[in-house]
């Protein structure tokens, strides 16, 4: 059985503890975390926690507030602790290599093949756009459901980019709701499925977008490869 731990929009608070438990006593075989850390420090003790677990394949793919942060621009969000100045500064003083593993388009978005071996996605937010050059695109930190509803637009061009990527599956946070997007694969379109619930089966003839929720207020996902249910877990109410 395969198992998959999915996390995002942490936002300060760290996920190791929680991880190693789930790891030891809920056969967890792999994990991704989807971004916007924050803080260098915090991003570090990830890299340093994928470091200890070798034997656990990690994805590590980062966000918006990193990104921005790591390239000195401010940004406005009630989950900031302190001003935007003061996480850019502290990124100032980290490593190169550390900014260069921040800043690379291999860390915005990450494939695999877990969904019927077909191709999987795992990224921050959108993935329409050029990859390349994330500060000048918005597209590619797009919102899918905010307060205001769901942004049919941006649910539709995501599914546009991932038939045209080939892509049957997206794990994705940076909305902080845990909701299921789903389309027909044969039926292109404006017509798409979505549910809430705290535990969706996936059907294999249909696309679908997994919208992770934060892990600042404790959510997370736990995806089983053998019955393709994603069952979302914390405090959110699907």
């Amino acid at each position: 059985m395969v198992r998959n731990l999915i996390m995002s929009d942490f936002h300060g608070r760290s996920p190791v503890k929680l991880a190693e438990r789930l790891i030891e006593n809920h056969g967890i075989s792999r994990i991704s975390f989807l971004g916007d850390y924050d803080s260098p420090e915090l991003f570090r003790e990830i890299l340093n926690f994928s470091k200890e677990y070798v034997h656990i394949p990690m994805k590590i793919i980062v966000g918006n507030h990193d990104f921005h942060f790591a390239s000195g621009e401010n940004i406005k969000s009630p989950l900031l602790d302190s001003p935007s100045s003061d996480y850019i500064n502290l990124w100032k003083q980290e490593s190169d290599k550390l900014l260069e593993k921040v800043l690379c388009p291999s860390s915005i978005i990450r494939t695999g093949k877990t969904f019927e071996k077909r191709k999987v996605l795992y990224v921050h937010a959108g993935l329409s756009g050029i990859v390349e050059s994330p500060k000048m695109n918005v597209q590619l930190w797009q919102r899918l459901i905010d307060n205001d509803g769901i942004h049919e637009y941006n649910v539709l061009s995501n599914f546009d980019s991932m038939r045209e990527q080939e892509v049957h599956l997206k794990f994705r946070g940076h909305d902080h709701y845990p909701i299921v997007f789903s389309q027909d694969i044969e039926k292109q379109g404006e017509i798409f499925q979505w549910r809430r619930a705290n535990k969706v089966y996936l059907d294999k003839d249909r696309r679908h977008i997994i919208s992770v929720p934060d892990y600042n207020k404790g959510n997370y996902v736990i995806f089983d490869e053998e019955s393709s249910m994603v069952h979302f877990l914390g405090n959110s109410k699907p």
